[in-house]
């Protein structure tokens, strides 16, 4: 079993430093890293020479069509480094980063213990430099929205021989492979374990309203869910997101987040 990390970046210089410190301080050093670049103008190629010393360190610069693409290139470079079934994937992206030196030992050991084709982990949430601490619900909760983020999701890489992300989207591919995976029966188990911590400052929550109509639409596409369930569950997101502008500490309440 190999752990195969890819991370996409763009004029995220100081993300992606975040991101590669703290796998340069794991204790176990046995990844794969693939870092997928749109073509950043704020040296991240510069910085990017230094982590090119690992021989298990892959790099590409060039233009993309969004976050769902450059997933995808970073897809390919992975199925082109001699892929096999037992392989785990995290998409932990520039600023995102792993909890503690332990977290890639603590994710393989789960991995093992856990056999599955979808692993979910808690996860930390970092809200204006301030952890808060979130668990993952099980895999009934995916028609309601996402169990996790996917920062805390280990998906097994025979998934990708049939899914491919829709560049089309810009906010929810990653709900999209998740409400795959699940209506197509993949077998999805949780862990009330953190591994890795989520910057809320990312696309998708910056963006929170396109990210809830494309929701919507992956319901119905994928989910195959009726419009009325679908339009009903759209609304209540909408409400619970205004909520966390005007009443962030008790939306945080209702979320389950804990302070660290």
């Amino acid at each position: 079993m190999r752990l195969v990390i890819i991370t996409i970046t763009y004029n995220n210089l100081n993300g992606l430093m975040k991101t590669n410190e703290s796998l340069e301080v794991q204790s176990d050093q046995d990844y794969i890293q693939i870092v997928i670049d749109g073509g950043s103008t704020d040296g991240t190629s510069n910085y990017v020479k230094n982590m090119r010393e690992r021989a298990s360190f892959y790099y590409a610069s060039e233009r993309d069509k969004g976050i769902y693409d450059a997933m995808n290139k970073g897809l390919l470079k992975y199925k082109s480094l001699a892929s096999n079934n037992n392989d785990y994937i995290l998409f932990l992206n520039s600023g995102d980063y792993l909890y503690s030196k332990e977290s890639i030992k603590n994710i393989k050991e789960k991995l093992i213990d856990l056999d599955s084709d979808l692993l979910l982990f808690d996860v930390y949430e970092d809200i204006y430099g301030k952890l808060y601490y979130k668990k993952s619900r099980d895999k009934d909760w995916i028609p309601k929205g996402m169990p996790t983020s996917h920062q805390a999701m280990l998906f097994n890489s025979n998934i990708f021989k049939e899914y491919k992300f829709d560049d089309g989207m810009r906010f929810s591919g990653d709900y999209d492979l998740v409400c795959y995976c699940y209506i197509n029966n993949k077998n999805i188990k949780k862990t009330n374990k953190a591994v890795s911590v989520f910057d809320k400052t990312g696309v998708s929550e910056v963006n929170r309203i396109q990210a809830l109509k494309e929701n919507y639409v992956v319901r119905r596409k994928t989910l195959k869910m009726s419009f009325l369930n679908s339009i009903f569950l759209y609304f209540i997101h909408y409400i619970h997101t205004k909520l966390k502008i005007y009443l962030p500490g008790f939306t945080r309440y209702l979320r389950g987040l804990t302070r660290e």
